[in-house]
């Protein structure tokens, strides 16, 4: 009796040994799990850290190739150079905020590839622009958050604030021009500037109501400002088109550069050589460019503008951080979009 006991006690020990080692089996196993996890997500916030660094860099490098173009008129220089810093700055600060989270290699080569780019921008500008015409002014906005990268904010915190950094690169700016060309304050009006009308200038459109605005190419930048109800057909543009705080409107527009910030409910039919950059939009939509006059394959020559690359459904939303694509712009429907112009 004693002995049967005693092997009955004995299995009941073997029993909980073995109940003991596979719990502490499965306490490995979802550790292992875990730390899996954490390493995933860990990566997937540096990939979409180097995302950003790398739509930035395509940003950077499309301008010094601007300014490098000899075709570029010399009055659109200041303005490429002002672009081109503020976009090397935010690299920095993006460096600064994503440090916690980037491996060493990763800071080494982002470090530089901001030395190379700079220091072309620094010898380009030395030659080129001895002194600005007229500049940009940043407009500052201020931020109660601390943006040194403090060690104990959170990975989605750090790719956040990245993000962040990155708008400021591509934020609103002042326009200031020494001689201003082109249309403010109008109302229900159908107006007409011709390639020579527009040749080289720096060209500004604001507070515009009901307006159409037919715009052969040549201008040196396109700027449309608080335009509501419009519709511009715009020709060829040797660098860049900034849209901002417009609504309801259609543009039909082609450039290197196509950026849009605080607008809504508005169509583009745009021929872009690189991607176009939407901000703070809503409801926007994208079709390529196809509007033809007389003329116009000898305007995208005097630009210099591709008239074989269009970029048209690149866009790039930089409120949008994650992988889906935006909420906030989709293409035009081929049944939706107007075939004739004229």
């Amino acid at each position: 009796m004693e002995e049967e006991e005693s092997t009955a006690a004995l299995m009941e020990r073997k029993l909980k040994i073995l109940h003991q080692k596979n719990e502490e089996r499965k306490l490995r196993l979802e550790k292992r799990k875990e730390l899996k996890t954490k390493d995933s997500i860990a990566e997937e916030n540096i990939n979409l850290i180097l995302i950003k660094f790398e739509q930035l860099n395509d940003e950077i490098l499309s301008v010094l190739k601007q300014i490098e173009d000899i075709n570029v008129p010399k009055e659109s220089l200041p303005e490429l150079f002002d672009s081109c810093y503020c976009k090397l700055e935010e690299w920095q600060k993006m460096i600064s905020l994503s440090s916690h989270i980037l491996k060493i290699y990763h800071k080494k080569h982002l470090q530089d590839k901001y030395h190379d780019m700079n220091d072309r921008r620094v010898k380009l500008e030395q030659s080129l622009l001895p002194e600005k015409k007229f500049s940009f002014r940043k407009m500052e906005k201020k931020d109660a958050k601390n943006e040194t990268g403090d060690k104990e904010i959170s990975d989605k915190v750090m790719v956040d604030e990245v993000d962040a950094a990155l708008n400021k690169a591509h934020k609103k700016y002042v326009y200031k021009f020494d001689d201003e060309f082109g249309l403010n304050g109008k109302e229900d009006e159908s107006t007409s500037f011709s390639y020579d009308q527009l040749s080289k200038k720096d060209v500004v459109f604001r507070d515009l109501k009901n307006c159409r605005l037919t715009l052969e190419g040549g201008a040196n930048t396109m700027h449309f400002v608080s335009l509501v109800d419009c519709r511009i057909l715009c020709g060829p543009v040797s660098t860049s088109i900034f849209v901002e705080k417009c609504s309801e409107c259609t543009f039909v527009v082609a450039c290197q550069q196509l950026r849009v910030h605080s607008t809504s409910d508005c169509d583009f039919y745009v021929h872009v050589t690189s991607r176009a950059i939407i901000e703070d939009c809503e409801r926007v939509r994208f079709a390529p460019f196809n509007w033809k006059y007389e003329g116009i394959d000898e305007h995208f020559k005097s630009v210099n503008l591709d008239i074989k690359e269009n970029n048209w459904n690149l866009v790039n939303d930089f409120n949008w951080l994650s992988s889906v694509p935006s909420p906030n712009w989709k293409v035009i429907e081929e049944e939706e979009r107007v075939v004739e112009w004229n």
